[in-house]
Order: C-alpha cells, then sequence, then structure tokens
C-alpha cells in the first residue's frame, strides 16, 4: 500500500512528500513538524516608561546649584520616589511610567540665616514614552518674620510654641520662644500668615495676621519684624476692627490703626496699633484691670472713630465725648468683645 511522508507547519505548509513506488520498503512513520506562534495579544507588553529631570533656578532664571535638596515625585498610587540634586541642583528620576499625571515637590535643605528658600510644589506634569520630561523649579529665597512675646510673668515668656499658618499656600510652621521670649520664621513663601500661640493648655491663644512675600525677579524678600506680642492665658478685653464692604460703604484703611482704651475713671490710656496686613479683620488684645473704658480706633487717614454700645442705632460715634464704656471684668473666663467697623471718612 502507497504511504505518504508529511510535513507540517502552522506556519506555512510545506506540502506533500512524493508518492513511493509499490516495490519499495515500508516508510517510516509519517514526520509531523510543529512551530507555534502565540498570538501577539497573549505577550504582556513592556511597561512604557520615560525620563523626568528636574532642575532648580533662581529668581532670575539662572541656574541654582543647591546640592541636597529633597525632590518627591508622586503619580497614581503607589507611586511615590524621592531624590536628592547633586552639586548642580539638578537630577533625573528614569523609568518613570507613562498614562498618568504627575506632581514635583521641592524642600530645601535647611539652611542659617535670611538665604533658606522656600518650598515649591507643581502640579499637572505629564511623561512621554521614551522622552525625558524637564521640570524647571524656581526656588525663591523666602520672607521671614520675627518677633517677641511678652506677658504678665517676672520672665520672658520663653518656651512657647508660635505657630504660623499660611492661608493661601497651606503653609505650616512653628517656632518656640528663646529665653527672651523671641521666635523667627525663615524660608516663608508669599502669603497671609495667621499666627497663634497659646499661653498654657486650656488658655485663650492669641492670633494675629501678617504679610510675608518671598523674593521675585525684581523685588528682595521681605524681613518682618512684628510688634510685640502680650500673651495671657485670657484677655479682657478684645477689639476687633473689621475693614468695611469695599462696595456698599468703601472705608478708610485700617493698616496700621491705632485702638485706644481709656478708664473712665483714672483716665489711664492703653493703646495698640494693628497689623499692616492685608486681612480685612484685626484684632487688639488688652489686659486691664475691672472697670468702664472707652473704646476707639485712630485709622492710617487719622479719622477717629469711638464706640457707642453694641446694640444702639450707630455703634460709632466721632466723638468722644460721645462714646458709650464697655464694662470689663478682669480675669473673667471670657473676653469682653468690642466690634468696630468705621463706615467711611466722612459722619
Amino acid at each position: 500500500m502507497d504511504r505518504f511522508v508529511v510535513s507540517l507547519s502552522l506556519v506555512a505548509a510545506v506540502g506533500l512528500g512524493a508518492l513511493a513506488p509499490a516495490s519499495a520498503q515500508a516508510a517510516p512513520p509519517p514526520v509531523v513538524s510543529l512551530t507555534a506562534t502565540v498570538p501577539a495579544a497573549a505577550v504582556p507588553a513592556a511597561t512604557a516608561t520615560g525620563t523626568v529631570s528636574v532642575r532648580l533656578l533662581r529668581s532670575s532664571g539662572t541656574t541654582l546649584g543647591l546640592p541636597g535638596a529633597t525632590v518627591r515625585l508622586v503619580g497614581a498610587w503607589p507611586f511615590e520616589r524621592d531624590a536628592t540634586t547633586d552639586s548642580t541642583g539638578a537630577l533625573t528620576f528614569a523609568d518613570v511610567p507613562v498614562g498618568t499625571r504627575y506632581w514635583v515637590s521641592v524642600t530645601p535643605p535647611p539652611t542659617a540665616g535670611h538665604g533658606r528658600r522656600t518650598p515649591v510644589m507643581t502640579t499637572d506634569l505629564t511623561v512621554r514614552a521614551g522622552a525625558s520630561t524637564a521640570v524647571d523649579v524656581t526656588l525663591p529665597v523666602g520672607g521671614t518674620l520675627g518677633g517677641r512675646l511678652v506677658g504678665p510673668w517676672p520672665s520672658p515668656p520663653a518656651g512657647l510654641t508660635v505657630e504660623v499658618y499660611g492661608n493661601r499656600t497651606g503653609t505650616s510652621l512653628s517656632s518656640v520662644t528663646d529665653a527672651e521670649g523671641r521666635y523667627f520664621f525663615s524660608g516663608m513663601p508669599t502669603d497671609l500668615y495667621t499666627a497663634t500661640v497659646v499661653a498654657a493648655p486650656g488658655a485663650v491663644p492669641t492670633v494675629w495676621r501678617q504679610d510675608v512675600e518671598a523674593e521675585t525677579a525684581t523685588t528682595p524678600a521681605s524681613h518682618v519684624a512684628a510688634a510685640p506680642r502680650y500673651v495671657h492665658t485670657t484677655y479682657d478685653l478684645q477689639v476687633v476692627v473689621d475693614e468695611p464692604d469695599p462696595v456698599n460703604a468703601p472705608g478708610p484703611d485700617l493698616d496700621g490703626a491705632v485702638v485706644t482704651i481709656t478708664d473712665t475713671v483714672t483716665g489711664a490710656v492703653m493703646t495698640q496699633a494693628l497689623d499692616a496686613t492685608s486681612s480685612p479683620r484685626k484684632v487688639a488684645q488688652f489686659i486691664v484691670p475691672s472697670g468702664r473704658y472707652t473704646v476707639g480706633v485712630e485709622t492710617a487717614s487719622h479719622q477717629r472713630w469711638w464706640w457707642a454700645g453694641q446694640y444702639v442705632p450707630v455703634p460709632l460715634v466721632r466723638s468722644a465725648a460721645e462714646a458709650v464704656p464697655v464694662s470689663v471684668t478682669y480675669g473673667a473666663d471670657q473676653s469682653t468683645d468690642v466690634f468696630l467697623a468705621p463706615q467711611s471718612s466722612t459722619p
């Protein structure tokens, strides 16, 4: 009987072997050659990656050779990498997966004096496959804020923690007062900061606001020396001064305004300058003996207003003779609050 020798391939058909003559010896069994090719979809593709190169710059746009700055690259969870800049102020992240958004944060190394630079964060960074994404991060010299705390104790309030919070950037910093009651912050981004200090657990906090500016390409960083702040377990009299609605009732500029309280019996006078900040609400806090006090404010344009009672039709008057005193109890559980909002530069 005739037999066939068959060679099969899954890639290409080789064909049929020649027909053997009847008189030939028995042929060997059919030989089958199989060459399998796995579909491309079944092979896991390598994750596409790129690189991210970070370079630090000064506010002027020139290269900042700052070694030791911590750079963090964060993408879709759980991707997060940290590295430090070299002597040229640069570094490169390799094998960064594509297909997600990244952000880069830079935290400068701590340095002494006014040369400390601000932390910076960039967002919405895209990485391209097989390419290098360049990220230039401007690291300006930050502003500084320093001041001194005073209190009713024989010695300065040392060892108290002053905390500041940036109302726009969310920057949070803390400083502990030294033996003279002084505190100091540096490397602060441009912001309006709310400062808080508590004299003792459960005490009423002392709160104030202060503008601080980091350097720009054309302006140096601000070095703010804040006015002394009185800290106490409670405040007997707190005067809140509000800038009026600039649309409905334009009012005087309160930056640098001075609050004055006068004891109606002894004639003793205490004053406190308001912070020169962009905040529309400013606070003056007083520790005073029990008694009755008239409360007034003089704006930067030398317009004077006096409190005339919280529940009267005209809460502010322009004459000290018309002022209505407020009663204050020293050491009360809660301070007595007076609210002033000058409405215009004319009575």
